[in-house]
């Protein structure tokens, strides 16, 4: 039952990321932790499902490059400016995960979700955006 689950939640994570150009983790961390909690326990269930979300994101993002530089998307000059601050995000997160709760975890995601959900509400598209030097940009973003 468990991998039945597994599966759908996989399938319409992925559909959701494709169709919106992300966001598989809005959907496949939460349905991923009620899946851990319920069938393993509390302990670890957060990070449990985080890891489990990153394994399918792996293929979601491989599958995602590889259609955007055949349609000349990519810019492959640019992605050298990201691909430093990247790997050491993912190398901090990676060891900061361990150490916290499952609990502050959860609220910690939630928090970010609803953030980002109103922004996205009542942000306003239509202004005109100043355009921050490049040497700002890059190690921001």
């Amino acid at each position: 039952m468990i991998i039945i689950l597994g599966a759908i939640i996989g399938f319409v994570a992925s559909f959701i990321s494709t169709l919106l150009g992300g966001g598989s983790g809005l959907i496949a961390i939460p349905a991923f932790f009620y899946i851990v909690v319920h069938t393993y326990g509390m302990e670890s269930a957060m990070q449990i499902a985080l890891a489990t979300t990153y394994a399918m994101s792996v293929c979601l993002s491989l599958i995602a490059v590889i259609k955007h530089y055949k349609n000349k998307n990519l810019n492959l000059f640019e992605i050298r400016y990201y691909i430093v601050y990247l790997i050491i995000g993912y190398i901090f997160g990676s060891f900061i995960v361990k150490h916290i709760d499952t609990v502050i975890l959860k609220h910690i995601f939630s928090i970010i979700l609803l953030l980002s959900g109103l922004w996205m509400i009542f942000h306003n598209d239509e202004k005109p955006v100043k355009k921050l030097p490049s040497f700002i940009i890059y190690p921001i973003t």
